[in-house]
């Protein structure tokens, strides 16, 4: 049978609304779509376009994911004003989401040159690190934002993930131990702790994590599935199928073969749960 799945730390890449509420435009991000899209024209179709107005639109047009035009407003901004932090920030998130990582790390190390309040720029720059694969540099700037801030439990997430991913596995749970001082409620941390868990052989450790994660959240299927899975090895099997089952009801894919195995079922078809 396969090992344990391992849950990777969802990454919390910076949105633009919550972007928006951190740098103080929460009134932006709270707009309707359609709203946007009509305040979107309504400033288009203005002459001489203000630079107020130009950032609104740029903006505005990042969340409606018009990420040519908007970088292109962008340019004009960092043209107006290239001593401002947010312009280059705004664009580089644009870049990122247009797929141009290069141009975003760009904007984002600008950013970052120009700005005193480096939290949040040092941690955006990490998670587009992280999605161009350089984990050493991603960790860097997660221990950047958590030297600024050690309160930001979304920083210990990404960097126990980093550190995961470059063999850190004790740091990775040192991580996540922190992650819990800084909110022992969160679901999140223990599903990812009780996966390390699991993979140090530390069954009944995971076993107990996985516990609490569902305490927190009880809709996340694959905590269920990898409930199950540590049950199994503790030789609870019964309540392992019940888990199993849960976590297909949840919509996690269940394979016919570990149905089989989980449930002791040899000799029958895993029907619908």
């Amino acid at each position: 049978m396969n090992e344990l799945t391992y849950k990777k730390v969802f990454f919390k890449i910076i949105s633009l609304s919550t972007a928006l509420f951190l740098i103080g435009c929460s009134s932006i991000s709270k707009i309707d779509i359609s709203l946007k899209e009509k305040h979107l024209n309504s400033i288009s179709n203005t002459n001489n376009i203000n630079e107020k107005d130009l950032y609104i639109r740029a903006l505005i047009k990042t969340e409606l994911f018009e990420y040519p035009s908007a970088i292109d407003d962008f340019k004009k901004l960092k043209s107006l004003k290239p001593n401002n932090p947010k312009y280059f920030f705004y664009s580089g998130i644009a870049k990122k989401e247009f797929g141009d990582y290069r141009g975003a790390l760009k904007d984002l190390n600008k950013a970052i040159m120009l700005s005193n309040d480096k939290e949040l720029y040092y941690s955006t720059r990490a998670n587009l690190y992280y999605d161009l694969k350089e984990y050493e540099k991603a960790k860097q700037d997660y221990n950047n934002a958590i030297e600024i801030n050690s309160q930001n439990i979304d920083n210990f997430l990404n960097r126990s993930d980093t550190n995961y991913l470059i063999g850190e596995t004790k740091d990775s749970i040192k991580d996540l131990d922190k992650a819990l001082e800084i909110n022992m409620n969160s679901a999140e941390s223990y599903h990812n702790r009780g996966s390390l868990k699991f993979i140090e052989g530390n069954i009944l450790g995971a076993f107990k994590d996985f516990n609490l994660s569902i305490k927190y959240n009880k809709d996340n299927a694959i905590t269920y599935y990898n409930r199950s899975i540590t049950k199994y090895k503790l030789n609870k099997k019964k309540s392992a199928c019940s888990d199993l089952k849960k976590a297909f009801k949840l919509g996690y894919e269940i394979t016919e073969n570990y149905y089989k195995i989980i449930c002791n079922l040899a000799n029958n078809k895993p029907k619908n749960f």
